[in-house]
């Protein structure tokens, strides 16, 4: 018999759900971030046979023609899980893991979804459960730098090309300053996808921005100037831990190549001052992406997808998200 059992959380369980999210999950499982994406947000808390409640997870619950998927909210890297641990031995810790991924993955397979694509914290890598119920396990990857670190010994971390980037910036008299001015991120972000002719969720996006103001208590704003014209900006959101770079944007019409290696080196600063002991890159599997954030030499750190679909509806996908499925 397990050990703990899975099920939706009332308003009734939210004070003790932040409790938990403050000391053992990150941002994006809190009351605050998750309400953002009502009402197709479901938290499910996990409980031990007692009836208390002592982690959860999160999904997005979204419809197509009646059919249910459940993924990742936008914008929101990890779906957790989170949990306060009890265990003090090396195998009873593994145990007491095993069991929470597994009621984990016995939830989400109850829901009866057409398709499943999501995305586990970083540190979670017993996924034996999710693999048993013939779910596909998917490696990803981000960066992540030690903000525990001296500042110059990060700097001297950073690839020769990324140091060389940061000096040029400067030399070429870009400025970087803080702002709670959305309306530049927005106007370079619609730049971005509309050069690309592609959407994006700017509902969400503005929604977050509304909830996390930048300058408030969870979020900054950077910008880089080039001649007073913004070239760059980063959206900055963090909890007491971790800083994350959630939502960076470049101008497409005026770039300035070195100008987002001296934002992000600007960001890692002033995580570091806010005492901060992470910064994530917030990875991407793009090449020339994941190039760029591996030039600032964090360290490579995995996070798993993963996928589950119907048969008839995992061969289509295969013909467009073949890595995936």
């Amino acid at each position: 018999m397990s050990r703990f059992f899975a099920r939706l959380i009332g308003k009734e369980d939210f004070a003790k759900w932040d409790e938990l999210v403050e000391k053992h999950g990150t941002i994006f499982q809190s009351i605050k971030w998750t309400e953002i994406f009502e009402p197709h947000i479901r938290r499910v808390g996990i409980f031990d046979k007692n009836g208390t409640l002592i982690g959860g997870f999160i999904y997005y619950e979204k419809r197509i023609s009646g059919l249910k998927i459940l993924l990742n909210p936008p914008y929101t890297p990890s779906i957790g899980p989170f949990y306060n641990s009890l265990a003090e031995k090396k195998v009873t810790k593994l145990n007491e893991r095993r069991e929470i991924i597994k009621t984990m993955a016995q939830y989400i397979d109850t829901q009866k979804a057409v398709i499943v694509s999501i995305q586990l914290s970083p540190g979670i890598y017993d996924n034996l459960p999710f693999f048993w119920k013939n779910y596909k396990v998917v490696p990803l990857c981000t960066y992540r730098i030690n903000l525990l670190q001296d500042q110059e010994e990060i700097f001297f971390n950073f690839s020769p090309e990324r140091r060389r980037n940061i000096k040029r910036a400067l030399k070429d008299g870009i400025l970087i300053e803080e702002t709670s001015e959305v309306y530049i991120l927005i106007d370079l972000v619609n730049k971005v996808f509309n050069r690309q002719n592609k959407k994006y969720p700017k509902t969400v996006m503005q929604k977050i921005l509304e909830r996390f103001p930048p300058g408030g208590e969870n979020a900054k704003l950077f910008v880089a100037y080039d001649s007073s014209v913004p070239v760059s900006t980063l959206y900055m959101i963090f909890d007491k831990n971790i800083s994350y770079n959630l939502i960076p944007a470049h101008n497409p019409e005026m770039s300035h190549s070195s100008a987002g290696a001296l934002l992000v080196w600007h960001a890692i600063q002033e995580s570091k001052k806010m005492g901060l002991k992470i910064f994530d890159f917030e990875g991407s599997m793009i090449p020339s992406i994941e190039k760029f954030f591996r030039g600032f030499g964090g360290d490579l750190t995995l996070y798993y997808r993963i996928n589950k679909a119907w048969l008839p509806i995992e061969m289509i996908l295969k013909f467009f998200k073949r890595q995936y499925f």
